[in-house]
């Protein structure tokens, strides 16, 4: 059985086809910035303690009582601190990519992939917030849920926040990959699953300068090293989890990843007390 590790997050998923709903506390800080890639446009509101999000030189610190919005594809390094209460806390959805498409959107020209915003300026948000979590976590009728989160789209776009979708191919294999990354996925599957042959999904992938490989192997990484961080799972077991039969394989794809071999990279957790 697999022993959360004391830096652990305890989360809430709830998913459904317009949106995943999050609840995440956590009780320590993140030792260092975790890599994100966003797959889906997320709206997250910190409840306790602040999250930090570095894209570039500069920090953005998002505290209690404010929002943040991250585009989809946006990739940040990514921190959650606790408050003086020892506690962090937040709450959001990611929102499907098919709403933002059937919200058509226009894309606005030099805005920001990560926007903060308090409370207090955006009154309409947090009650259409408010509205989607209440579907979410209630289990309302699915064009309930559908209907509320376009309703957030749309007070989103009166604020003037990009929130256009992707029509990339390479986020859309690896939302599908993520959510099983020890799958043995082939790339007949992902493109039978994208509703597109190989050779469009390889040509796709080739116009974003990617590969099959090269995705699939991103995917199993990063839940490598969030296994690694989050829990006790032996390394051995966290490869199994990644999708690699041989745990020397692993080693060898995970240090040619991060530059640390993963029984390296556990020994720099903080252990506890």
């Amino acid at each position: 059985m697999r022993r959360p590790s004391p830096i652990e997050r305890t989360a809430r998923l709830l998913d459904t086809t317009a949106a995943m709903y999050l609840k995440i506390r956590q009780r320590e800080a993140d030792p260092v910035y975790a890599g994100v890639e966003w797959l889906s446009a997320g709206l997250m509101f910190i409840q306790r303690g602040e999250k930090v999000l570095r894209q570039g030189d500069e920090p953005v610190h998002v505290r209690a009582g404010e929002f943040v919005w991250i585009s989809p594809g946006t990739r940040l390094e990514v921190r959650n601190v606790p408050d003086e209460g020892g506690e962090y806390q937040a709450e959001g959805m990611l929102i499907a990519p098919e709403l933002l498409l059937q919200a058509e959107p226009k894309a606005t020209p030099g805005a920001s992939r990560v926007q903060r915003l308090r409370a207090d300026e955006a009154p309409r948000l947090i009650d259409a917030h408010h509205r989607c979590i209440e579907a979410l976590t209630e289990k309302f009728p699915e064009g309930v849920v559908r209907a509320r989160v376009l309703e957030l789209i749309a007070w989103l776009r009166e604020l003037h926040i990009d929130v256009s979708a992707s029509s990339s191919a390479r986020l859309g294999m690896k939302r599908l990959v993520s959510r099983d990354p020890s799958r043995a996925w082939t790339l007949t599957e992902v493109a039978r699953k994208l509703a597109m042959s190989e050779d469009t999904l390889h040509r796709r992938l080739t116009g974003e300068a990617t590969t099959f490989s090269k995705l699939l192997t991103e995917v199993r990484m990063d839940h490598a090293v969030s296994l690694l961080w989050t829990t006790d799972l032996p390394v051995g077991h966290v490869a199994i989890e990644a999708g690699y039969t041989s745990a020397s394989r692993f080693a060898t794809r995970f240090h040619e990843r991060f530059g640390v071999l993963p029984s390296k990279l556990r020994a720099k957790r903080p252990q506890e007390r």
